[in-house]
C-alpha cells in the first residue's frame, strides 16, 4: 500500500482520448480543461493525449505480438483499425514497415463518425416513439433508459443478434408497461415485440456508416501510398460493439463480396477495453512503435519570387535590395510529416535595431486542402537588410505544441512555442 506521503510525490501521467478526426484542437481544449479541473495541476504530473484508434491499434499490436497471430501482421501489410465505441466509430490506416522491431506508420489520416452504440439504442428508442406515442414517451426515465429492464434486455439481444444467423428468432421482446392497445405490443405479459428485420435495421445505421468509412480509408490510402485500392488489408475491429456477431457477421461478408476474401478481419481479445489499454501503453513506451504520421494539415509561411511580368501582374511587387524587383504573395508549403523537422531555404526581410537585435514578422499558413495552392492575398512586403536564415518546425502530437526555431549558421536566433488553436472558420486559412 502507498501512503499519502509518498504519493504526493509520486509523478503521475493522465492520458486523454479522442475521436480522430476532431483535431489538434481538441485535444488542446482537453487538456486545457483537464488542467482546469486540476488535473496534471502539480510539477511533477503530465498531461497528454492520443487519438482513440491509435491508441486502440496500440493495444492490437500488443495483444498479438507474441501469439500465433501475429503472423497476419506482414511487413507491408495495411491495417485499418476500426474502433466502434459507445458514441463514435472511429478508424485510422497504418501501414506495417517493420517486423522487427515492430513499427508501423500511418497511411492516411484517421476518419471519424458519431454512429456508435448509442446510435442502435436511438433507433429503438426512435421506433417506439413513432408506434406508440406518448404511451412510451411519459414513461419515467428509470423505467426505459440505460439500466431499467428494458434496456437491459436490449443489452442482451445486442450482444447474440446477428442477424440472418440460424440462431436469430424472427421476434424479439422487450419489457415495459403501457397502457395501449396494439398489435405489437403483447399487453398480458407487458412487452413490446420487435422483429429480426426492425433490429437489423437498427445495426444497419451504424454498420453501412461504418463501412462507408472504411471503404474511404482504403481507397485513400491506395492513392497516397501509390497503391491499388484492392492490395491485402487487414481489419481490426475493436471497442465495444466488436464483440457483436451481427457486426462482425457484416463486416465479412462485405469484405468476401466485394474483394474476393483479400481482407480479413480479427477481434483482439479484450477489445472492448482496447482504447484504455492502448492509452496506458502509449504513456508507458520510451518510443512510439509509430514511426510516421500524416499531418492534418499543410502548414507554409509566406515567400517571395522573382518578378515574373505575365505571372506578377496583380501580385505585391518590391524592390530587393540583393536580387531585385520580386513578387509576394506565395505560400511555401513545407511540412509533410508529423514529429520531424523540415528546414527551409531562403531568406526573409528583417529590420535592424541597432548593431545586434534584429526585429522581422513570418506570415504562417496552414490549409486543411491535401493540394494548397500557392498564392495569397497579402499586402506588399517592405524591403529591409537580408541574412539567410533557416527556420524549422516541430509538431509535437503528444504535447500538442507547435515549435519554431530560427538559425543564422549555428547560432539560434530565436524560439517560439504554440498550443494548437482552432481556427474561426476554414474561410480564415489559406
Amino acid at each position: 500500500m502507498i501512503g499519502s506521503a509518498a504519493l504526493n510525490t509520486m509523478p503521475i501521467t493522465f492520458v486523454l482520448t479522442g475521436p480522430a478526426d476532431w483535431g489538434a484542437e481538441y485535444q488542446y481544449a482537453l487538456r486545457s480543461s483537464a488542467r482546469v479541473t486540476g488535473i496534471g495541476s502539480r510539477e511533477q504530473d503530465t498531461v497528454i493525449a492520443i487519438d482513440e484508434p491509435e491508441a486502440a491499434a496500440l493495444a492490437t499490436f500488443d495483444a498479438y505480438h507474441n501469439t500465433a497471430r501475429k503472423a497476419l501482421f506482414q511487413r507491408n501489410t495495411n491495417v485499418i483499425v476500426v474502433d466502434m465505441g459507445g458514441g463514435t466509430v472511429d478508424i485510422i490506416t497504418y501501414k506495417i514497415t517493420k517486423i522487427s522491431p515492430f513499427q508501423v506508420g500511418e497511411a492516411c489520416p484517421g476518419t471519424s463518425a458519431k454512429c456508435g452504440e448509442t446510435s442502435i439504442d436511438r433507433e429503438l428508442h426512435r421506433l417506439m416513439r413513432e408506434r406508440y406515442g406518448q404511451a412510451f414517451q411519459e414513461k419515467r426515465p428509470e423505467k426505459i433508459s440505460q439500466s431499467s429492464p428494458f434496456m437491459e434486455a436490449f443489452e442482451s439481444v445486442k450482444r447474440i443478434f446477428e442477424g440472418c444467423g440460424p440462431q436469430d428468432r424472427l421476434h424479439y421482446r422487450l419489457p415495459v408497461r403501457m397502457e395501449i392497445n396494439h398489435p405489437t405490443y403483447d399487453r398480458g405479459s407487458g412487452e413490446v415485440i420487435l422483429t429480426r428485420e426492425e433490429i437489423r435495421a437498427m445495426f444497419n445505421v451504424v454498420i453501412d456508416r461504418s463501412l462507408e468509412l472504411v471503404m474511404q480509408q482504403i481507397q485513400r490510402a491506395g492513392l497516397e501510398n501509390g497503391a491499388p485500392v484492392n492490395i491485402f488489408q487487414l481489419i481490426v475491429l475493436c471497442g465495444g460493439l466488436a464483440g457483436s456477431p451481427c457486426i462482425r457477421y457484416r463486416f465479412n461478408e462485405f469484405y468476401r463480396q466485394g474483394f474476393s476474401g483479400q481482407i480479413e478481419t480479427t477481434v483482439p481479445r479484450n477489445a472492448w477495453s482496447a482504447v484504455a489499454e492502448g492509452a496506458a501503453l502509449h504513456a508507458l513506451r520510451e518510443k512510439s512503435l509509430i514511426h510516421s504520421r500524416m499531418s492534418r494539415w499543410s502548414y507554409g509561411v509566406q515567400i517571395h519570387k522573382k518578378y515574373d511580368p505575365e505571372r506578377d501582374s496583380n501580385a505585391p511587387i518590391f524592390q530587393c535590395p540583393i536580387n531585385g524587383k520580386r513578387a509576394g504573395g506565395f505560400v511555401k508549403w513545407h511540412i509533410k510529416e508529423q514529429r520531424r523537422t523540415k528546414w527551409i531555404d531562403g531568406y526573409v526581410i528583417i529590420k535592424t535595431k541597432g548593431n545586434k537585435d534584429v526585429d522581422g514578422d513570418i506570415e504562417l499558413f496552414r490549409s486543411a486542402k491535401p493540394t494548397p495552392g500557392e498564392r495569397i492575398e497579402s499586402p506588399g512586403i517592405k524591403g529591409g537588410d537580408k541574412f539567410k536564415v533557416k527556420i524549422g518546425q516541430r509538431i509535437n502530437c503528444d504535447a500538442g505544441l507547435v515549435e519554431f526555431e530560427a538559425k543564422r549558421g549555428r547560432k539560434k536566433l530565436g524560439e517560439q512555442k504554440f498550443d494548437y488553436e482552432k481556427a474561426s472558420s476554414e474561410e480564415d486559412w489559406v
